[in-house]
């Protein structure tokens, strides 16, 4: 007969692999719908036309552009990253599933390897309630994190030492990429990873592991640097890139560490003042084990979720999202506290874990906890792998499997909700983006009503000015993804978001190589159009006024204009 252990450590496990394959449906639904023409675009564009990434603060492009050669359509590009972080995430978690199996001497059966893989899916595919899954450097930051310290726990102690160093090599190269999109993120990650190795490894395996992914890491950036075009230099790249940065994140880095901890200690309390009924009772039990007290916690939970609405996802929803899921994430590790403390090695495998996240999301300019939603996988990792550590009776083991499966439900339902509701800088849910239309290098994308009406509309400002594609795009300020719509190309950087930016990529900008020259005109321009240089003015220029249009998102209206038509 199967204990109540068994029997909650298999429920726990049938829910991980049950969400993550019901997230997985859900991004293949979402995957063709809605374009989404800032952040997304930035992307796609970096990816599309790497030459023409001239600055750069991250690196991505030299990632990005292979991943688009292999899918060269807007569904293929998203369901490549949506794969990248399920791949990376399910090694991190089958990893972890066999170190702390290794740590208490026993068995990582089939069954808890995979839902171990299975609760880091869930966790990684969080990244699409916030935008959809288009490599970027935030995604390819976080999967190489997962990729890095996955790698390395596969690695450990394994015999012989030859695969033990493939691994190790392997978790080089994935740090490296981590590092070429994010350096902060990257050297992060590399620091925990060390401390693993030296925490976990025997003898002298562990500076030969150490080594072996260092030599990986040079090797994959050494080889992305060569084959990176000489004029201009990667460093004089990065300086102007860091330039361009600069014009938008204004925030010293002192600043911005102080306004971190600042969000955790903050975080920290309101997290707990919200659930406070919850975190009431669990100290109870912990006090006083009974079952009726574990079920009574758990309702109260769900209904504080419910009440609170921490199960929605959404643009102005990202606070909320992450303040349940951090609470529960307290809530576990409290109430197994004396499990995966029972030792310096197993509490180190746990931390690691515990705090990789916050590596991958040193260095962002955005909220702590709304960064850290893309970078969670860890996390469902850790309230995976809790629910095989033995609790002190079985009320908190009760408990303990309850609030797994709360947590992955809903992370879960957080994912699904977001697409029913407030999108990413789009006017409509994904819900009702259900009209097919064709936009040039991307395939077939469905898209709302007002998304079509503008397609529709630059379609006549193509025909009215006689654009065709390759022209040059400068796109003042934040609309990158228009030049995808005009199947036009950036110059420089398609990163403009205001006139300083424009200033700067102008002084590296001849328009005399491009045949035609589309600009297009966001609210913001007209309002910085005094302090534009001459040259990116359309009238003084002699540009044709093509037309106007409205993207959706904010309602913002657009004028369309093309450089003059070359004399043959």
């Amino acid at each position: 007969m199967t204990s109540p252990e068994g029997r909650g450590q298999r429920i726990v496990s049938w829910v991980a692999i049950l969400c993550c394959l019901s997230l997985v449906a859900g991004v293949i639904w979402a995957s063709n719908r809605a374009l989404e023409l800032t952040d997304e675009a930035y992307y796609l564009l970096s990816a599309i036309h790497p030459e023409h990434v001239r600055f750069y603060i991250s690196a991505q492009h030299w990632i990005l552009a292979p991943l688009w050669d292999l899918t060269e359509s807007l569904q293929g590009f998203r369901l490549t990253g949506a794969v990248l972080l399920l791949g990376t995430a399910s090694i991190l978690g089958m990893g972890a599933a066999r170190t702390l199996a290794q740590l208490t001497d026993r068995t990582a059966t089939p069954l808890a390897s995979l839902a171990a893989a299975a609760a880091g899916g869930v966790g990684a595919l969080l990244y699409v309630a916030t935008i959809a899954p288009s490599p970027s450097y935030n995604l390819l930051a976080s999967a190489g994190a997962y990729g890095g310290l996955g790698c390395t726990l596969l690695a450990l102690g394994r015999r012989p030492l030859i695969p033990s160093l493939l691994l190790c090599l392997l978790a080089g190269l994935c740090l490296a990429v981590c590092f070429a999109n994010k350096p902060s993120a990257g050297i992060c990650s590399a620091l925990i990873v060390c401390v693993l190795v030296l925490g976990l490894e025997v003898g002298g395996r562990k500076w030969t592991c150490i080594l072996t992914g260092l030599i990986g890491v040079l090797a994959a950036l050494a080889g992305l640097v060569v084959i990176q075009p000489t004029e201009p230099s990667v460093q004089e790249s990065f300086r102007g890139g860091l330039e361009l940065f600069r014009m938008v994140q204004t925030e010293p880095v002192g600043a911005r560490l102080i306004r971190y901890a600042t969000s955790l200690v903050t975080s920290t309390g309101k997290a707990l003042i919200s659930f406070w009924p919850v975190m009431t009772l669990t100290a109870a039990l912990m006090l006083h084990p009974r079952r009726w007290l574990a079920i009574l916690t758990l309702c109260v939970l769900v209904l504080n979720i419910i009440l609170e609405k921490n199960y929605l996802a959404g643009m102005t929803s990202q606070f909320q999202m992450a303040e349940a899921l951090y609470a529960l994430f307290i809530l576990l590790v409290m109430i197994s506290f004396r499990a995966w403390s029972v030792n310096s090695r197993i509490a180190l495998l746990f931390v690691s874990l515990l705090i990789l996240p916050f590596g991958i999301t040193v260095g962002t300019g955005n909220s702590l906890f709304t960064q850290i939603i893309i970078s969670l996988a860890p996390w469902t990792i850790v309230a995976a792998l809790l629910s095989w550590m033995s609790a002190q009776s079985d009320a908190l083991r009760l408990l303990q499997h309850g609030l797994t499966a709360v947590f992955l439900i809903l992370v879960s339902a957080q994912v699904t909700s977001s697409y029913l509701r407030e999108p990413y800088h789009l006017q409509e849910p994904l819900i009702a983006q259900t009209r097919p239309v064709s936009v040039g290098p991307l395939g077939t994308v469905k898209v709302d009503k007002a998304t079509a009406q503008l397609l529709s509309d630059i379609e006549k400002a193509k025909r009215t000015c006689s654009i065709e594609p390759g022209a040059q795009f400068l796109g003042l300020f934040n609309v990158p993804g228009l030049a995808l719509v005009f199947e036009a190309i950036p110059p420089i950087s398609p990163w403009l978001n205001n006139s300083a930016q424009a200033s700067t990529v102008l002084q590296y900008w001849n328009p005399e190589t491009a045949a035609r020259v589309v600009t297009v005109l966001a609210p913001e321009a007209h309002i910085d159009m005094s302090t534009l240089p001459e040259r990116l003015r359309p009238e003084p220029n002699g540009y044709v006024f093509c037309g106007t249009s409205e993207i959706p998102y904010e309602n913002r209206k657009i004028e369309i204009w093309a450089s003059p038509i070359p004399l043959r």
